[in-house]
């Protein structure tokens, strides 16, 4: 990995090239081995571009990020199960993860904490094969037919994901927090069809902590 950035003021600006191989891991070739997959089995090759832009202040901070993630043989879930429940993998050949992160934390005054995020991404396969068995009624495999897609989304790799948090301190050692979270839809295996869609969802929590100083007395 290597990479250069600029200081001005408060504000930085940057910019990265980074080479990374991951090895399958031996669960992964076990389990390819129990689908009959294990010959395509490969390690991964990414070639990762980032540029950004980083502003920080008594009071903001700013942090924005453009990513372009560029994969050769990434190993994806195919969407279906071992029988012991494990994700059966597959290499494809050509992938990527294209977007923008954005992140804001502004503090109006010393008892107030506000944080938001924003991730935007493309997480695509190229010209993606994908088999189904062909069954009787006898439980037996009579074959595979094929699907062939020009573009299609990596599995359970939403589009959008965004977050907020508002933090209040109390005391010192007394701190409400109120959560918020939204996750764009995905998809459980990587054909992108409405049947396997995993709807887009929100959720919110709250919680209150205390911290306590507890004096050991020897």
């Amino acid at each position: 990995k290597f990479g250069i950035s600029y200081n001005i003021n408060r504000n930085r600006f940057f910019a990265s090239y980074s080479r990374a191989n991951k090895e399958p891991s031996r669960s992964d070739i076990k389990e390819s081995i129990k689908a009959g997959t294990a010959q395509e089995i490969l390690s991964e090759k990414l070639n990762d571009y980032e540029f950004g832009y980083k502003y920080l202040s008594e009071k903001l901070a700013i942090d924005a990020n453009l990513f372009f993630m560029e994969y050769k043989d990434q190993l994806v879930p195919t969407g279906r199960l071992t029988e012991t429940g494990y994700l059966i993998k597959e290499n494809v050949d050509k992938s990527y993860r294209r977007g923008v992160e954005f992140m804001i934390g502004w503090r109006p005054y010393s008892k107030l904490f506000i944080q938001s995020s924003l991730s935007l991404s493309q997480n695509k396969i190229k010209n993606y094969t994908h088999y189904v068995d062909i069954i009787d009624e006898y439980w037996s495999v009579l074959g595979q037919q094929r699907y062939n897609y020009n573009k299609t989304d990596i599995v359970l790799s939403p589009s959008i994901i965004s977050a907020m948090q508002l933090s209040y301190d109390f005391t010192p050692s007394t701190t409400l927090r109120v959560i918020g979270k939204y996750v764009g839809k995905s998809y459980l295996d990587n054909t992108s069809d409405k049947s396997v869609e995993v709807p887009e969802y929100f959720t919110m929590a709250t919680s209150l902590s205390k911290s306590f100083i507890i004096n050991n007395k020897n």
